[in-house]
């Protein structure tokens, strides 16, 4: 692409959030944001553990930090016999990460973790 003031090649500047071309000869460019659906995305969604889950002690911590409860808390948490709410987007402040990013972060590190878990309403994103 050609600079609009003085013609040169516009160079690419771009990053993982901006789309940007700058002229190396003038100065002149351009950038605009790079969005995804998950980044805007601000639904109330809530983390379900199920039962079933095993209690290992790496597990427990993780629900311990996931619910900001002690050890003893986040192990009758994982071996509870009904489906157990551990996380609301709801209660996300406003931060660098939409709701979806949060709950996306979370689902990640129990997928990681092997554990049993639903996101109510339907989570449509691919947990990577």
């Amino acid at each position: 692409m050609k600079c609009e003031k003085c013609g040169h090649e516009m160079e690419n500047c771009s990053t993982a959030q901006t789309i940007c071309l700058e002229c190396p000869n003038c100065g002149w460019g351009f950038a605009t944001t790079l969005s995804r659906p998950l980044d805007e995305d601000m639904t109330d969604y809530r983390i379900y553990l199920n039962p079933g889950n095993t209690e290992t002690k790496e597990h427990i911590k993780l629900i311990s930090v996931i619910c900001h409860v002690n050890y003893l808390q986040a192990r009758k948490l994982l071996s509870s016999q009904e489906p157990v709410l551990i996380y609301k987007a709801e209660q996300e402040a406003v931060s660098s990460l939409s709701k979806a990013g949060k709950v996306m972060q979370t689902a990640k590190c129990l997928k990681e973790s092997s554990l049993d878990f639903n996101i109510i309403p339907d989570f449509p994103y691919e947990i990577t």
